[in-house]
């Protein structure tokens, strides 16, 4: 996995709610989970397995589009990271008409860059942009406030 490669003292844990993607990433990441680098959890986001303040960083990449309630998700998200842990967020826009028209309404949301913004604004976090083109996937990138 990239991303325990990149945190070679840091323990990763993956989620998913599919219960088959769960069952692949285990099969692939066998070797780091047995060294204890890494885990993979069953789980939505909306209700997150893990106790306030565990994570010191959060990587979502191309999935807020499935969740059902992105307010609840990202205060979730945010229950979970320590006071100035990170969030980086990558996803497409209402803003890209091609991405909108090639995935089906009824499976994918493609919010407005402004509202992801306000969500994590109230859900505790300072968010910085990072990157954003009509045509491309937004970056951004958040810290959770100290209490």
């Amino acid at each position: 996995m990239e991303i325990a490669a990149r945190a070679p003292r840091g323990r990763s844990v993956g989620i998913d709610p599919s219960k088959l993607m769960v069952e692949i990433a285990a099969k692939r990441n066998r070797t780091l989970i047995e060294a204890g680098r890494i885990d993979v959890v069953l789980s939505g986001v909306e209700s997150l397995p893990f106790p306030d303040d565990m994570f010191d960083k959060a990587l979502c990449v191309h999935v807020l589009y499935f969740w059902k309630d992105i307010e609840m998700s990202l205060r979730e998200i945010g229950r979970v990271l320590k006071p100035g842990g990170r969030l980086a967020l990558l996803f497409r826009t209402n803003a890209d008409l091609k991405a909108i028209a090639s995935f089906p309404a009824e499976i994918y949301s493609f919010p407005r860059l402004a509202d992801v913004q306000t969500v994590l604004e109230r859900a505790g976090m300072d968010v910085h942009a990072a990157g954003y083109g009509a045509n491309e996937p937004a970056l951004l990138l958040a810290t959770k406030r100290f209490a």
